[in-house]
């Protein structure tokens, strides 16, 4: 990792960049929680004009406010400027194969509301029906106008109905044909958005957690699956094909003398088929399992492996 002392988000003053440098902007604002124009100029690299113009429009457009001013200097003191909450909503899905979950989101990123299951290998028409029968019940929780959600983000692992992993059933090829737009189409009318669920953690590490501090990283994402992604220089990568961080699919030898897949062992189904094999449950170890010796041991020698494995 390359770290940094302070976030790097850097704008330009070129001409007909005026959305490249807002949504900078923007985001600084989202990341630092209250700053002044002063502190906004020195972060982005922006004149201190150009971030007058830009905080101008974005306090137009109700998408930040002023917050109070900062007292301690000399002349006359800075006003704090925060991200407005309420400007909007999002809503996020995450599938996989062990569990379903639904988030609402403010602006700021915070979450408001959030519906999970644990089921293994849900298929298409269980995830429409716990979105169906949540989505509305989570707004009214939250006091969420759905006039005022901008859309749906699904973060799903690549080839989600293919990839034979341990326990897979044959209905779950399913997902191979199904159109996401179609399968949250009702009960909003959103825009829906998919992207990897590797490539959204690492971006959303990249935004909002220690992104902020290091330059450039390698997110890897045990789940069910095995996934990673690349930042680079504080911009996330996706390579040729857009599966730059996909080493799930990068072969190990298997102790018997071929090779096998990297995430047979490396996930959370590999844990559970490694336990399974000496007597335990995955459930056994996520009850606290540390307590028990001889599972705490197992848990060891899977780790042992698995580090084998990915390196």
């Amino acid at each position: 990792m390359t770290r940094r002392d302070v976030p790097r988000l850097s704008g330009t003053n070129l001409e007909r960049a005026a959305d490249h440098n807002q949504r900078v902007t923007l985001h600084a604002i989202r990341v630092g929680g209250s700053l002044t124009r002063v502190d906004l100029a020195r972060i982005t690299g922006l004149t201190a004009p150009a971030i007058a113009n830009i905080t101008r429009r974005l306090l137009q457009d109700g998408l930040i406010e002023e917050a109070g001013q900062r007292r301690g200097g000399r002349g006359q003191p800075p006003t704090n400027l925060e991200v407005r909450r309420d400007a909007c909503y999002s809503i996020g899905v995450n599938v996989d194969r062990d569990h379903m979950t639904i988030v609402l989101v403010d602006f700021a990123g915070d979450v408001l509301a959030r519906k999970s299951e644990e089921i293994d290998f849900a298929l298409p028409e269980d995830v429409r029906a716990l979105y169906r029968r949540s989505i509305k019940p989570m707004l009214k929780s939250a006091n969420v106008d759905p006039a005022k959600l901008v859309g749906l983000g699904v973060a799903v692992p690549d080839d989600l109905g293919s990839v034979d992993l341990p326990g897979r059933p044959a209905a779950y090829a399913a997902w191979n044909d199904v159109d996401m737009a179609e399968l949250f189409a009702q009960p909003l009318p959103l825009a829906v958005f998919v992207e990897n669920d590797a490539a959204a953690a690492a971006t959303g590490e990249m935004q909002l957690g220690l992104g902020q501090s290091f330059n450039s990283f390698f997110y890897i994402l045990i789940s069910s699956g095995l996934g990673g992604g690349f930042v680079i220089d504080g911009a996330y990568a996706r390579g040729a094909n857009g599966r730059s961080g996909e080493l799930g699919f990068m072969l190990a030898p298997d102790g018997d003398g071929g090779q096998e897949q990297v995430q047979a062992l490396v996930s959370l189904s590999g844990l559970a088929e490694h336990l399974r094999g000496e007597g335990f449950a995955l459930a056994d170890m996520l009850r606290g399992g540390n307590r028990d010796a001889a599972l705490a041991a197992c848990v060891d020698r899977w780790v042992d492996r698995a580090a084998q494995h990915v390196g």
